[in-house]
């Protein structure tokens, strides 16, 4: 794995849930020093948000419109395809 490479899936991971709410409360923690008030209202928001997307009425709460807004699919919907898969590999 080239280095640029690590970068790039450290950054995409540091950017997704739960993790960006830890760096906003240490954002948080930060901006405490300079802005009392903002500091500590950064710093709430950011775990009370980590709390509700961390327990299940949360979840539900976020994906059950989700969920709604889509209907499954069927398995055998595609009776008739025809497809050409074309895979290519690159050892090294």
């Amino acid at each position: 794995m080239t280095v640029s490479l690590i970068v790039t899936k450290v950054v995409a991971s540091l950017l997704l849930l739960p993790a960006n709410l830890i760096l906003v409360c240490v954002a948080g923690m930060l901006l405490r020093h300079r802005c009392p008030r903002l500091g500590i209202a950064v710093n709430l928001s950011a775990l009370t948000l980590l709390v509700i997307l961390s327990i299940k009425v949360g979840a539900l709460l976020l994906a059950a419109p989700l969920e709604q807004r889509t209907p499954p699919l069927v398995g055998n919907v595609v009776g008739d395809a025809q497809v050409i898969v074309i895979s290519r590999w690159r050892a090294g």
